[in-house]
């Protein structure tokens, strides 16, 4: 698979790039595996980085990259990132508490390079109500 550059524009990309380019024609055997060196430094940037474009951007098996970061991870990390990211919470509030009477459903993403991209249904609420809501999730996100 052939790396593709214009995929991120930063210089600590551009120099991984580069070292994995010294590395690939540098081979003599046509399947060597890839250098513990290198694979830190392609984890490192998957820090930054979404896995799917350092891959790409590097030219590296997903899955192997994916693997690699997992790996590089501390038990205690993983565990609690594990634990921490519920796939569903529903929260209900008594009767009354919203005071609006739309019937409006809304749904809100919010962007969360922590957290990635939570998404919470409001149903019966004004648009200033959620507008509230969101500012009182974001200065809490904030605060932590």
């Amino acid at each position: 698979m052939a790396p593709n550059k214009s995929l991120i524009h930063s210089a600590k990309v551009r120099e991984v790039q580069a070292a994995f380019e010294r590395w690939r024609s540098s081979k003599r055997h046509g399947r060597e595996p890839i250098p513990p060196k290198l694979w830190k430094l392609a984890a490192m940037l998957c820090e930054t980085y979404s896995v799917n474009r350092v891959a790409r951007c590097l030219g590296l098996n997903h899955t192997a990259l994916k693997s690699e970061v997992d790996n590089r991870r501390p038990a205690r990390r993983r565990e609690a990132s594990a634990s921490a990211k519920p796939a569903f919470m529903e929260c209900t509030l008594p009767a009354g508490t919203i005071t609006g009477t739309s019937a409006t459903e809304y749904v809100v993403e919010l962007a969360d390079h922590r957290h990635g991209m939570p998404r919470i249904h409001v149903r019966g609420a004004s648009a200033m109500e959620v507008a509230a809501l969101i500012r009182a999730l974001r200065s809490d996100g904030e605060a932590a």
